[in-house]
């Protein structure tokens, strides 16, 4: 499987009330995830950050998965 970083611009949220003026200053948080990848076309990337060996009679399994949007990345670099 491929390794690979992934840096993409996530949605910020503020729980809190806050004035009009500070909701206008929030901004998309930059996220850097590596992860192996298990997805990769042109809607979307599709990363586990681990495998879990032989989970169920011998099939493998994800550990913890993020389908990232490709309108929301902003770069991939592949590791090795």
């Amino acid at each position: 499987m491929r390794k690979v970083e992934v840096i993409w611009a996530d949605a910020c949220f503020e729980e809190a009330h806050i004035p009009l003026s500070g909701a206008e200053s929030l901004t998309p948080l930059i996220r850097r995830n590596v992860g192996y990848v298990v997805c990769d076309d042109a809607e979307k990337i599709t990363i586990i950050f681990g495998v879990i060996e032989n989970i169920w009679k011998g099939n493998s399994a994800g550990d913890i998965t993020l389908c990232i949007p490709k309108g929301m990345i902003k770069e991939i670099k592949e590791l090795k």
